[in-house]
């Protein structure tokens, strides 16, 4: 396959055809996930027995033409760290249909979150409300998380938590991830029954190798904080990295249903190298496949179309009335027109 594939993608470069990408579907002998073993449950526990949803703080609310937008914060103790954490999420609520679908956003490693508030917006004028996870402030500082281990288990109880404010709202739900977004919700995916059909773009399998490995700068600069203040060689840290790690994405993609997963892939990535995304999806048990002839970050080419496929996907897999939703759309917009010149 990916002698196939090589060939396919330099075709594609070397021709200029920037608006194709190397599609595989899913893998027609799949034979559906594998049932969720007790103790990943309880490794993933993040709340109490008595249930209670987070109390949250309303900060800032915004009425758009097509959507409100809520900006809100909570705090709650997290398990995994024993630390109390602060969250603050955006939700973007949607106008043009009731019982609307909820998609989480989860953010990439950096940035003001201009890759995922315009996919919001996009969910939101498209009939599907979304909510935007923001990251831990200072995440890849060497004092933030004890491990990995940690690291992944306080990513998912946060975002586990923002699912719980919102819980009462929604009956159908899913997320989108990219690089980052996508790597740290593939175990929440599997642990999260609520998140029913998913997109996972540029992300990859064994974390500690891509840490390693990846050429992405505050990665290098991290790896390189955690060699000096461990005084430990490449070797010495990769096996530091790996130390008490159990929920590696590839160990709990299996848990994942492929059939309502997605995926999508750069193949000339180094930051989130193009072999460990391929892992992923064998580990997944090779669910729909997009490859761009792209790298990591010139992936941006492909946003409109990301946007265009996510809308597409979860429009489709969450039964949303693409029509109704135009028609819907298109009244809003001409009442809004009149209003404005009358």
């Amino acid at each position: 396959m990916l002698s196939k594939l090589s060939h396919t993608l330099c075709a594609l470069v070397l021709s200029g055809c920037g608006a194709l990408t190397y599609h595989t579907p899913q893998d027609p002998m799949y034979r559906g996930p594998t049932p969720l073993d007790r103790s990943i449950e309880e490794r993933f526990r993040y709340k109490d027995d008595d249930g209670i949803a987070p109390i949250t703080t309303l900060v800032r609310s915004e009425n758009r033409l097509l959507y409100t937008l809520e900006t809100s914060t909570f705090s709650h103790y997290d398990e995994a760290s024993q630390k109390d954490r602060q969250v603050t999420f955006e939700h973007y609520r949607t106008r043009l249909r009731e019982n609307a679908p909820l998609v989480l956003v989860a953010p990439i490693l950096g940035g003001k979150y201009a890759i995922e508030r315009p996919l919001c917006e996009t969910l939101a004028e498209n009939g599907i409300s979304a909510v935007l996870v923001h990251r831990p402030k200072h995440m890849l500082r060497f004092a933030e998380f004890d491990n990995l281990e940690t690291f992944l288990r306080s990513i998912v109880s946060d975002r586990r938590c923002v699912l719980d404010a919102l819980d009462c709202e929604y009956d159908q739900m899913g997320s989108i991830g990219i690089s980052m977004g996508a790597i740290t919700n593939v175990p929440l995916i599997a642990v999260e029954h609520r998140l029913q059909y998913n997109i996972l773009g540029m992300p990859g399998a064994n974390i500690p190798l891509i840490l390693m490995t990846s050429t992405e700068g505050s990665l290098e600069e991290f790896v390189e904080e955690h060699s000096r203040e461990l005084s430990k060689n490449a070797d010495e840290l990769l096996e530091h990295f790996k130390e008490g790690y159990e929920s590696d994405p590839a160990n709990l993609a299996p848990y994942i249903d492929a059939r309502n997963t997605r995926m999508f892939l750069a193949f000339f990535d180094t930051v989130v190298p193009y072999e460990r995304g391929l892992e992923l999806h064998e580990a997944l048990g090779r669910p729909e496949l997009d490859v761009l002839p792209t790298g990591h970050y010139t992936a941006a080419l492909y946003y409109f179309w990301i946007k265009d496929m996510a809308v597409e996907f979860f429009q489709e897999r969450f039964g949303v009335d693409s029509d109704a939703v135009e028609s819907r759309k298109n009244s809003i917009l001409r009442r809004h027109v009149r209003r404005r010149v009358s």
